[in-house]
């Protein structure tokens, strides 16, 4: 109601899925971390997943990690608060890339968009995958990195997924991220980074008009407009099929691939930038959109009011050294 509009928000369990023991393992100590946290969590053998998820291939997985939980149009969301900042006086430029800004006195006075210039306050660098870019105008080597994740839609099938599904692997996204930055180290040279091996991740949900959406394949590539590959997208609904056979009913849609931000040590980069008097970051958020405004409230509050209280642990001076 605050924002004004529909996300189709429902209640959604997720199934995170171990194919063997040593997996099990692994998400039996994650288990015991969410319940600390309070979370509705548990952990449920093999005939349990199967009266939760009819639809999965029988056989194939040791136990999984069933959450209570809810799910929503993440797009629907974002939506709706740019209307409501809208609503509010916010002034949105889509489509306007920033050439360079205006300093002085290690302020930043103008930004500068095309042949249009702007004078700022206060400046948030909140640009997800493409805050690095926009650091570097400012001689600032953000750690910030990217993996460009290839996912696919069908087309709209009968209610066939209880669940959100997610299977636990080794060679996976995450394992991906560590390599980058355990090679590349907090203020590494990401432009330089040469090795687009891949990660597969096998992931699903069905949304409420039917659609299933599947992940995915990421590489890890500097660049941030990266063509998408039809192998990947059939490579993706290969393996989603084999997992839940009635998708063969349904068919690819569509696919895209999208730059998804992370940081060495996977925790953003928030607050005031060291030697700047009115620049900040916002980034490096990964897979928590939800979390996302609620933090840039409390980030908004400090510029506001001019205040050095930002109590989040993550700020940016803790994160990596940023040389002008």
């Amino acid at each position: 109601q605050e924002l004004d509009a529909r996300f189709n928000n429902r209640l959604l369990p997720s199934l995170v899925l171990a194919p063997d023991e040593t997996m099990l393992d692994k998400l039996r100590q994650q288990c015991q971390t969410l319940e600390r946290a309070g979370f509705s969590v548990d952990l449920v053998d093999s005939p349990r997943i199967r009266t939760l998820e009819p639809a999965l291939r029988a056989g194939r997985f040791a136990g999984a990690l069933f959450a209570r939980q809810g799910h929503l149009d993440a797009i629907a969301l974002t939506k709706g608060y740019v209307r409501a900042a809208q609503r509010l006086g916010a002034q949105i430029h889509e489509q306007s890339t920033v050439d360079h800004f205006t300093i002085e006195n290690n302020r930043i006075n103008r930004v500068h968009v095309g042949y249009e210039s702007w004078p700022v306050g206060n400046i948030v660098l909140a640009a997800g995958a493409w805050t690095r870019k926009l650091g570097a105008l400012l001689n600032l080597e953000l750690p910030i990195y990217t993996l460009h994740g290839e996912a696919v839609a069908t087309s709209p099938l009968p209610p066939t997924l209880r669940t959100m599904l997610m299977v636990v692997k080794t060679g996976g996204h995450s394992t991906l991220e560590r390599r980058v930055a355990t090679t590349l180290g907090p203020t590494g040279r990401w432009e330089t980074w040469a090795d687009e091996s891949e990660a597969r991740d096998i992931s699903m949900v069905q949304t409420v008009d039917g659609q299933v959406l599947l992940g995915q394949i990421s590489r890890a590539i500097p660049r941030i407009s990266v063509p998408g590959r039809p192998q990947a997208a059939e490579r993706i609904w290969q393996t989603a099929v084999d997992l839940v056979p009635q998708l063969e009913n349904g068919s690819i849609q569509r696919s895209w691939i999208a730059p998804v931000p992370f940081t060495p040590n996977q925790q953003p980069l928030l607050g005031q930038v060291p030697g700047w008097s009115n620049l900040h970051l916002c980034a490096g958020f990964k897979s928590a959109l939800i979390t996302v405004p609620l933090v840039c409230e409390s980030l908004a509050a400090q510029i506001v009011s001019d205040s050095e209280r930002f109590t989040s642990p993550h700020r940016v001076d803790k994160t990596g050294e940023f040389a002008r």
